[in-house]
């Protein structure tokens, strides 16, 4: 049984060139779990990467006539593939039993039902104040995503967390006026979950999906940049300029405020965490994933602890049963895959400082 493991091979650097931006994230993926992969199907597993001797973003970009550059990888990220890309697609893929891929892009997955070559995407899920980063699973098999589900952390477990983390911040000062109940959420320029009718937007720029001139009453509202993204973000389309705080403080501490009534951003994991703190979390835009078990049909992602870093659960997506017994189910331990990921969306910032008694 060949597993191949790739991702979003089509996403280009800025400059350009003809390497995919995710290569890091594809090797990534492949370094935690391949070797468990390959012990379960009993064969090597090989990361298929953005690059001219895998997959060509040049070859891939001229099936479409288009230059390889982030507009264009914007403008197809949805699109139909066409039938010379199915061919390329086919080429490079065909000969896998199975894809997994971290955080797929939307083409590139299209392409694979359309020509029968079942997928497992792996994306983060929004919730990050677990004992660790979660990770949300969605199969093109449908007998692969049922065994998927029987893993599903429950969403008893959000809320449950949510509240210990509450409990140890909401009795904290923050330098937010105390008339600010609403704080806007910057995010990265460039992320894919901003991506609509072709093209990135901002909170300027986000569709609208209901009446939102009640932004135009607020006496005032909170403003977080992204830390990788310090602009305005298009706020100043949303709310009038004299009535914007800019707000530093780490998320963790604003949703547990007793006086936050609502999270708003274009598409950000803030808004969907914001939930489980109590609060009313809005997208202007829409949010691009269904979760399990808010959603619980075939495109639902499900969300999993640290089962997929072991050789039996592979078995059991593959084979149907863990020749050895039951998986192991859980968290390894806390922040295994952030320090992995390197990556921490300010979950350790604010928990270190509540251990030290300092938050």
């Amino acid at each position: 049984m060949r597993i191949a493991i790739s991702g979003d091979v089509l996403r280009p650097y800025d400059h350009g060139g003809n390497a995919a931006k995710q290569n890091g994230n594809i090797r990534w993926l492949h370094t935690i779990a391949g070797w468990a992969i390959a012990e379960a199907v009993g064969a090597p597993v090989e990361p298929i990467l953005g690059q001219p001797e895998h997959f060509s973003l040049w070859d891939a970009y001229s099936r479409f006539d288009r230059e390889c550059s982030v507009r264009s990888w914007a403008a197809l990220y949805h699109a139909e593939p066409t039938p010379a890309f199915l061919d390329y697609v086919q080429a490079i893929y065909g000969d896998a039993d199975f894809v997994v891929l971290f955080e797929g892009n939307q083409l590139l997955l299209r392409s694979l039902d359309l020509l029968g070559i079942p997928f497992i995407d792996v994306v983060l899920h929004p919730v990050r104040f677990l004992d660790d980063v979660v990770l949300g699973f969605r199969s093109s098999d449908p007998d692969v995503q049922h065994r998927l589900t029987e893993f599903a952390i429950a969403e008893e477990v959000f809320f449950r967390e949510a509240a210990l983390l509450r409990g140890g911040l909401m009795k904290d000062t923050t330098s937010i006026p105390k008339d600010v109940r609403v704080v806007f959420f910057g995010q990265t320029a460039d992320d894919k979950v901003l991506i609509h009718d072709g093209a990135l937007v901002d909170l300027a720029t986000a569709p609208l999906p209901y009446d939102t001139r009640r932004f135009q009453t607020f006496e005032r509202a909170g403003f977080k940049p992204h830390p990788f993204n310090r602009d305005d973000f298009g706020i100043f389309a949303r709310v009038p300029f004299h009535r914007v705080v800019p707000v530093e403080e780490n998320f963790y501490r604003i949703v547990s405020s007793e006086q936050i009534a609502e999270i708003v951003s274009v598409t950000s994991s803030v808004s969907v965490e914001a939930r489980y703190f109590g609060k009313r979390g809005t997208h202007l835009g829409r949010f691009p994933y269904e979760f399990w078990p808010g959603s619980q049909g075939g495109g639902a992602y499900v969300p999993l602890a640290h089962e997929y870093l072991h050789v039996a659960f592979w078995q059991r997506l593959f084979a149907g049963h863990p020749p050895g017994g039951a998986v192991p189910r859980g968290f390894l331990g806390p922040s295994k895959v952030r320090l992995s990921l390197r990556s921490f969306w300010g979950f350790n910032e604010v928990t270190q400082r509540v251990a030290a008694g300092i938050a």
